[in-house]
């Protein structure tokens, strides 16, 4: 038949200060609790979804008697939590034991908590009408703890902690390279964009440009394209086609024609020098029509330049 062990012999042991002041009456606040969240679905009236989240300590709490000699566990609260975080907080691994009063004292089992340090300290208060000893009582927070059966414990030593520091360093040294190779492709890929966006922009403004050119041309073929833009101009607005209507309105295509031509000029250096910055080479000149407001717009999408 078993019997479970007595829970009022145990021992502590702090990291760098053995046992010598790890003299306790009371140990509490072994628990381990796992945090969930309550997910309401839409249309579901009769339960939550709950979803775990984090893995939550409390406060390890020991008591004991009040200790007036000196004592490296108070000399460890104070510098801890009297000097204003003007220096580090010391961390240390605390080990809780729970022996075999039938067995010399040896070790049933043991409890580890890692990076534990002071948060609260007190006293019990004092009563002139009382015979109770003073009581002095210790909170330390921790990161985790971690449970030692009997059969993993070699005479009744706690096995060694993990190099907490180590692993976290390799942990953060592989997030720094995730990262580095994520920027890497991502830049990458932004730059084969702008380079796609800079080659059709410089495609359709040598291809605008091709039609300027024929407009505003010394040849007869130009002019007659521009009278017939001219007639087609003043017939969709419902103006004369008189001679001299026609002149005019040739003379005013041909300044707009001119102020585009300077504008597709400048915006054709400016994407040549982005494809050179890039790393491409910019096409010839094509000879295809392309519309003239569909340049402006990806101009504005690169340049932020806005439609004429």
């Amino acid at each position: 038949m078993y019997y479970p062990p007595s829970g009022f012999y145990f021992s502590l042991n702090f990291e760098g200060f053995g046992s010598s002041d790890a003299s306790f009456a009371e140990a509490s606040g072994l628990t381990v609790e796992l945090a969930y969240e309550e997910i309401n679905e839409g249309g579901e009236n009769h339960f939550n979804y709950r979803v775990p989240s984090r893995v939550k300590y409390p406060h390890l709490v020991l008591k004991r008697g009040l200790v007036i000699k000196k004592s490296p566990v108070a000399e460890w609260c104070v510098n801890s939590m009297q000097k204003s975080l003007a220096s580090s907080i010391k961390t240390r691994t605390v080990t809780l034991k729970l022996l075999d009063p039938k067995k010399s004292g040896s070790s049933l089992a043991a409890w580890v908590f890692y990076n534990a340090y002071p948060v609260k300290w007190d006293i019990t208060g004092f009563n002139a009408q009382a015979s109770e000893f003073a009581v002095e009582n210790l909170e330390l927070a921790y990161s985790y703890f971690e449970y030692v059966p009997e059969n993993k414990m070699r005479g009744g030593a706690v096995p060694k902690p993990p190099d907490q520091t180590k692993a976290r360093r390799n942990q953060m040294k592989a997030i720094r390279q995730a990262e580095i190779r994520n920027n890497r492709k991502w830049a990458n890929n932004a730059k084969k964009q702008a380079l796609k966006n800079a080659m059709a922009l410089h495609k359709k403004t040598t291809k605008r440009m091709g039609e300027l050119k024929k407009l505003l041309g010394p040849g007869p073929a130009s002019k007659l394209a521009l009278t017939s833009a001219a007639k087609k101009a003043l017939i969709a607005s419902g103006s004369g086609t008189s001679k001299d209507d026609i002149k005019n309105k040739i003379n005013e295509l041909r300044a707009k024609y001119m102020a585009e031509m300077k504008m597709m000029n400048m915006m054709k250096k400016k994407v040549e020098k982005r494809i050179k910055k890039l790393g491409g080479k910019a096409p010839a000149l094509a000879t295809a029509s392309a519309a003239a407001s569909k340049v402006a717009g990806l101009a504005g999408k690169i340049f932020g330049l806005k439609k004429p």
